[in-house]
């Protein structure tokens, strides 16, 4: 059975990377699996981050397609040659099935080309909410074109069944689990005084440029570790703004445009709380014991531990209000026994179950 992954960004692959080794080791050996690298990994503006994927390289399929722009009609370029691109690549090799993860524009494209060609489409991380969040249209679309959904909890496994009318589907809708869960260290306990800075555009005027000035302007004398956000329309200033911040305070903010997924765990590991908006700070956070603050609306709607505090205005004092409590030593506690609502690790197991036993049908 032949399958093509598809990564374009380095917190997909970071996901990503044990399933994609699990099945190109099984022992079974019933597959041939080949990756499509394609998106923030070609770009030096992002890190060029395929120097992080370690995979054979004659499997290793590379297509840029992002336009070096900062806007929305970039990001509509981009997906046009994606399309383009991608159904040209997927027309050479001809896979079983395509694997692709969340909701970016870049999988968004490839899904497009894949369904069109007739090509079987196995989705993760489906049925989730991010209604501040253009993802969240991507999302959703990919769902109605994919043919077996991997979620990550009951909830988002229900909504997809929702979404599919699943009565009449004849694929597979499964509860598997979060894939960011498989590779998480243990928590340490107790914490550092740090914090983890993870900030990436919002569906807003301004691309959440305003409720990024807030959070800085709170974390004045506090020492914190920042990574880049992602290539969506305005991706480009909040990094300059992260880095100017980063320039002015140099012994106690530390910016790095990508951290290797290893490394960051281990930093998030020991930090009091990560702030901003990424999905780590609500699946991976909640296990290591970290608590969260949640700023703006871009991850409304999903499914939160209670070891976020939210601050949907944005304001300063919502999020000074929220630094508070979360050096509290009650919040403390409640971080260190709160439950993670996506469980815990074996998202790669039973997935990879999944598929053998749709390659073992085939056959």
């Amino acid at each position: 059975m032949r399958i093509l992954v598809f990564t374009g960004t380095r917190a997909e692959w970071g996901l990503l990377k044990p399933l994609v080794h699990e099945l190109d080791q099984h022992w079974l050996k019933p597959f041939e699996v080949y990756l499509l690298v394609s998106g923030q990994h070609l770009s030096p503006t992002y890190g060029y981050t395929i120097k992080e994927i370690y995979f054979p390289i004659a499997r290793i399929c590379r297509i840029e397609i992002l336009a070096d722009s900062d806007s929305s009609i970039g990001t509509c370029k981009s997906i046009g040659l994606g399309v383009i691109s991608y159904a040209e690549k997927l027309d050479e090799l001809r896979p079983d099935l395509v694997i692709v993860l969340g909701d970016r524009f870049e999988s968004f494209a490839f899904v497009q080309a894949a369904f069109t060609l007739g090509i079987e489409i196995a989705h993760i991380h489906g049925g989730e909410v991010t209604q501040g969040s253009r993802d969240n249209g991507y999302r959703n679309a990919i769902t109605q074109l994919a043919t077996y959904h991997f979620a990550a909890c009951g909830k988002y496994k229900r909504r997809i069944m929702r979404m599919t009318d699943y009565k009449l589907f004849s694929g597979g809708i499964y509860n598997v689990g979060a894939l960011g869960l498989e590779d998480l260290p243990e928590p340490i306990w107790p914490k550092t005084e740090r914090l983890f800075l993870a900030y990436h555009p919002v569906d807003l005027p301004d691309g959440g440029l305003e409720h990024l000035e807030n959070i800085l302007a709170c974390l004045q004398g506090y020492e914190v570790y920042i990574t880049g956000a992602n290539s969506d329309a305005h991706g480009k200033k909040i990094n300059k703004r992260l880095q100017e911040f980063a320039n002015h305070s140099p012994a106690t903010t530390h910016f790095q445009m990508n951290y290797h997924r290893d490394n960051f765990l281990k930093l998030l590991n020991g930090c009091m709380g990560i702030i901003g908006n990424s999905s780590c700070g609500l699946i991976e956070a909640p296990s290591l014991k970290v608590g969260t603050i949640n700023v703006g609306p871009r991850q409304k709607g999903r499914e939160k531990s209670v070891s976020v505090i939210d601050c949907p205005d944005g304001s300063v004092a919502q999020i000074q209000d929220a630094l508070c409590k979360l050096y509290s030593k009650n919040w403390r506690n409640i971080v260190r026994y709160a439950k993670n609502p996506y469980g815990e690790k074996g998202a790669v197991k039973r997935i990879v179950e999944k598929i053998q036993e749709l390659a073992i049908s085939r056959n």
